[in-house]
């Protein structure tokens, strides 16, 4: 049982896929894989000269804006689920969409007010309503109100804003008005269009039909790729300089050479526009996570393969919502900005204007709040690069400037008397600042502490700070070497009356000292030379020491117990763990590691105000787990935490099922304390066959709060 390194079984039998990967293709269809994650020769991405421009701009807004919104529902995803009278009722909207009140200019103004720098507006989303003066014609719809049943007729428009009451070119007016002020532009364009019945072999299209390919209608086939191609190189052509553009969908697997050559095409056009990567594959350049953050700075999180904007919606739909509780406050984009250029990432949030061409008033003023906030903290956001550590604990983040001479610490509270930092070792003689104070603060720095700035007094009156949150502190210094936590190896039953461990130090030329009686290891207490033997009445805690570096955090384990912990891939793997899987746990990529408890781990790290970014386990495919341990009875306790979403058998251990049917509302109006409250269960279990499992039974979709699952024997 040595290292008792827990192991992963599949047990998956729901398979996400990307949509064009849902499709029975026609016996001449080309599979994605082919050279979807290759490009050709002929083919260059953006410039690095763009990349790095894209890499400056670090916050903008996003904007679903379509005759929708006379519905105020979520962009055109809603018109799938009505009946085909409602479709039909849908898709004439475009006759009622007339923004007459829509100004460009007063659009650019908020936009340099709130702080945004680039700006990305929808051209065409999936309805195929096309927002500009597109030269395109569809040829073929639907008619869904036809007696009898749907009905495919032929049919000559643009399907515009030129055949909409508005009549005017809403994306070259954002275009010329951006251009002249220095704002990025992004244009949204979705593969797919469900009004144009030349685009009907998507599997999401209102009118789909699978047996529709290039072989069975040709002519129809190659008006398809005609205004496909036609549709992206007017926009990459007729409206100046494009910086993004942010395709998204993805067409079926036969229709790969065809976009392929398109985005060729487009690419000739304007060679330094930066594609998202939705459709193209390995022909974009950059990635957008939606309303998730990635969990680790740049390519420490698997799921993020390029460069990355976040696009993260401010009320919880992309496009107009009408009501104004809803959307999240300035303090929240504040926070979120800030995790997401310290992670390496660009920030987008997103709304959507009304009929008239206004923004809420709410959305407003919360992006107004974020502007204010920028207009004093901005040189720690802009133009900034990742630090060598994106955050130290809970509330500090950092960035960095683009030559490596300075440090911006942001700590998202208020710090009190002092910061103390571990991360950054400060230039001898150097001044830091707090930006938006005029003077230099005092400081030291200690071996054991690390960084200490002392915080005036006048600030510790909340009125006579420089803004409202997250607090920038520029330090011309470098990285300090950061002590790993002791890893700590079972070689024998974690579970025995008597147990050996292993302490290994992960940093070189470092050693580690450690206790028994549950007492802070300092340096002058005993160092680590063989295994340690625990009974269940040891408590062993042990550090790595080094010269010149302050300690690691402890490593706490406790004889007789096996506790496993669940974590974010957002958390530092805990001090004390034994194995981290390396591997995704579940769709979202959370990670499992199971260890002892420390001042570190999922049950008592300090907790986010934000409860999405709490300790969660996320299942979104069927999983199971093993660790090998002695047959016999066992108490198994879950501590279980807050479920954001009902959730059914969200934890089997050894077959005996845990927290079934948590159910509770969404944390809107709780307090901290209500909402971090957690509760444990515990339940005998038996194990016969010499392994212990833990899985999520038959459940497809599932968040709770699981910090922890701790196993005695009997």
């Amino acid at each position: 049982m040595k290292g008792h390194i827990l192991r992963r079984s599949p047990m998956r039998t729901l398979l996400l896929l990307p949509a064009a990967a849902l499709v029975l293709c026609a016996p001449s269809s080309i599979a994605v894989g082919a050279d979807w994650d290759q490009v050709d020769a002929d083919y260059a991405h953006a410039s690095p000269e763009a990349y790095e421009a894209w890499r400056d701009l670090k916050y903008g807004l996003r904007i679903h804006w379509g005759y929708y919104c006379h519905w105020g529902v979520e962009a055109s995803w809603r018109v799938r689920d009505y009946a085909n009278e409602k479709k039909q009722e849908y898709y004439d909207l475009c006759k009622q969409f007339n923004p007459t009140e829509f100004n460009a200019e007063e659009w650019m103004d908020l936009f340099e007010r709130c702080g945004l720098k680039f700006f990305t507006i929808t051209t065409k989303h999936h309805d195929g309503f096309s927002m500009f003066d597109t030269k395109t014609r569809v040829r073929r719809r639907v008619d869904y109100a036809a007696p009898g049943g749907l009905r495919m007729e032929e049919c000559d428009l643009a399907y515009s804003v030129m055949d909409a009451p508005i009549k005017r070119d809403i994306i070259k007016e954002l275009c010329d008005a951006a251009h002249q002020r220095g704002i990025a532009i992004d244009l949204y364009f979705s593969h797919v269009d469900w009004y144009d019945a030349d685009f009907r072999m998507d599997p999401l299209h209102t009118f789909y039909d699978k047996n529709y390919n290039k072989e069975t209608d040709p002519e129809g086939y190659a008006r398809f790729v005609r205004r496909h191609r036609e549709q992206i190189l007017e926009l990459l052509t007729n409206y100046g300089k494009i910086d993004m553009m942010c395709l998204d969908m993805s067409l079926p697997d036969f229709c790969w050479p065809d976009v392929k050559e398109t985005i060729k095409m487009a690419r000739k056009a304007q060679p330094d526009v930066l594609f998202r990567h939705r459709g193209i594959g390995a022909y974009g350049d950059y990635q957008t996570p939606e309303n998730w953050i990635p969990a680790a700075a740049d390519k420490d999180d698997s799921r993020v393969t390029k460069p990355w904007m976040l696009i993260h919606t401010l009320s919880g739909q992309f496009a107009y919502d009408p009501e104004g509780s809803r959307y999240r406050p300035g303090e929240w984009i504040v926070s979120t900005l800030i995790d997401v250029v310290a992670k390496g990432g660009n920030c987008m949030v997103s709304i959507g204007p009304d009929p008239q061409g206004h923004f809420h008033p709410d959305a407003v003023k919360h992006l107004e709040y974020a502007g204010d906030w920028l207009k004093v903290n901005g040189e720690a956001i802009y133009g900034t690069r990742p630090f060598t550590h994106f955050k130290e604990g809970e509330d500090v983040r950092f960035t960095r400037t683009k030559d490596n001479r300075r440090v911006y610490a942001i700590a998202l509270r208020w710090p009190g008397e002092t910061l103390r930092l571990k991360s950054v070792r400060p230039k001898p003689g150097s001044e830091i600042r707090m930006l938006g104070c005029a003077e230099p603060f005092a400081w030291r720095y200690d071996p054991d502490e690390g960084m200490i700035v002392t915080i005036p007094d006048a600030l510790q009156d909340e009125a006579k700070r420089p803004c409202k949150q997250a607090y920038a502190f520029k330090i011309e210094g470098t990285a300090a070497e950061l002590l790993q936590t002791p890893r700590v190896v079972f070689e024998s039953d974690p579970l025995a009356d008597k147990a050996t461990v292993r302490l290994e130090a992960a940093n070189a030329g470092a050693e580690i000292r450690y206790t028994t009686d549950g007492s802070e290891p300092g340096r002058s207490s005993a160092l680590y030379r063989e295994p340690v033997t625990l009974t269940p009445e040891t408590t062993l805690k042990a550090r790595t020491f080094k010269k010149e570096a302050v300690p690691s955090g402890v490593a706490t384990v406790i004889g007789g117990a096996l506790r496993i912990n669940f974590q974010p891939k957002e958390v530092e793997t805990p001090p004390g763990y034994i194995a981290d899987t390396g591997e995704p746990f579940g769709e979202r990529g959370y990670g499992l590691s199971y260890g002892w408890s420390s001042d570190n781990t999922g049950q008592t790290r300090k907790r986010t105000d934000d409860p999405l970014r709490g300790a969660f386990c996320h299942f979104q495919e069927k999983q199971k787990w093993e660790i090998a341990v002695p047959n016999g009875r066992y108490e198994a306790t879950v501590c279980v935490g807050e479920a954001i979403h009902k959730s059914r058998n969200t934890l089997n251990v050894e077959g005996v099922n845990f927290c079934t049917e948590l159910e509770l509302g969404p944390p809107d109006g709780k307090t901290a304390a209500e909402r971090d409250r957690t509760r444990a269960i515990t339940k005998e279990i038996l194990v016969e066959d010499g392994r212990l499992t833990l899985d999520n039974g038959d459940s497809e979709r599932q968040m709770t709060k699981i910090p922890y699952v701790e196993i005695r024997r009997r």
